[in-house]
């Protein structure tokens, strides 16, 4: 990516931070482009280290060129469905459910939402080794507040900033990986916010079972808090659909790729997984390009 382009995308994204009004730290996240956000959006196009200075990839520049310009959005039933239970849960106050296995667009929708709808929407990723004290402190930080205190106290602060909102929508990503501690600082969370704040757990297959199944299993097991925390859905889960063959066609003609053969060769081998056909679609798309 040449001077002129990176200006000219330090300019959109200044314009989409004046727009939305997020923080950078929020712009690093949504975009992906994380510390990177601060330095771009100053006109500064690489980052010191221990041994100097590295120039920013143009990875990460044309990652961030995509999210800004919109990218290739394929408006299928998971993704209106998935808009809708952001859009409900956000409207009305409610806890809400969203299911399926890996690569059906749940990110994809939690972040193509966050994008249309900024204001007082709050996008939380659960890693993996996430304790209920991190996982606090992470929804403490995506409010820009601070993170330190005990797990009480970052709850207290955290609903204290929420109440005084007029919409708010905190969206939970892979909450597959929380550990069974989490749950109860969720149902603190929901009994605190009274139905004030919409709150969406987003989950992947756990177990070799849906997260909404593994989720009904513990709590008829009335392990730890699940029973509670099961009660406090608003709706059933929404669950995801595998992608269909119409949606794969549009998703190749999209990336160029017009022979048969192919298309039914990727198809086979991505079994309604959506990341998994554009990851390869998009990687067959730039080898014939560079070759080109």
């Amino acid at each position: 990516m040449n001077t002129t382009q990176k200006k000219q995308l330090t300019a959109e994204l200044i314009a989409y931070k004046e727009k939305t009004g997020l923080s950078i730290a929020q712009l690093g996240k949504l975009t992906g482009t994380k510390s990177y956000a601060g330095y771009i959006i100053k006109g500064k196009y690489e980052v010191p280290t221990g041994k100097g200075h590295t120039e920013i990839s143009d990875a990460i520049l044309n990652s961030l060129q995509t999210f800004l310009k919109g990218g290739f959005n394929l408006e299928n039933d998971n993704l209106k469905r998935s808009i809708a239970c952001f859009y409900e849960a956000k409207e009305w106050g409610e806890f809400r459910l969203l299911t399926s296995p890996t690569g059906r667009g749940k990110s994809h929708a939690a972040r193509h939402f966050l994008k249309t709808f900024p204001k007082e929407t709050f996008l939380i990723v659960c890693d993996g080794d996430m304790k209920y004290r991190e996982f606090m402190a992470q929804v403490c930080r995506v409010l820009n507040l601070p993170s330190k205190g005990t797990v009480k106290t970052m709850r207290d602060r955290a609903v204290e900033r929420i109440l005084a909102m007029d919409n708010p929508l905190l969206i939970f990503d892979e909450a597959e990986n929380l550990t069974n501690g989490n749950y109860r600082t969720i149902k603190a969370l929901t009994d605190s916010l009274e139905n004030r704040c919409g709150i969406v757990l987003i989950g992947a297959d756990k177990q070799g079972k849906s997260y909404s199944d593994w989720l009904e299993d513990q709590a008829a097991a009335a392990r730890g808090n699940f029973p509670q925390v099961a009660s406090r859905f608003s709706a059933e889960p929404v669950r995801l659909l595998d992608m269909s063959w119409d949606d794969f066609q549009k998703m190749a003609d999209h990336y160029g790729i017009t022979e048969t053969s192919k298309r039914k060769e990727i198809y086979a081998k991505a079994r309604g997984d959506y990341r998994f056909a554009t990851w390869n679609l998009n990687r067959i798309a730039r080898k014939r390009n560079t070759l080109s």
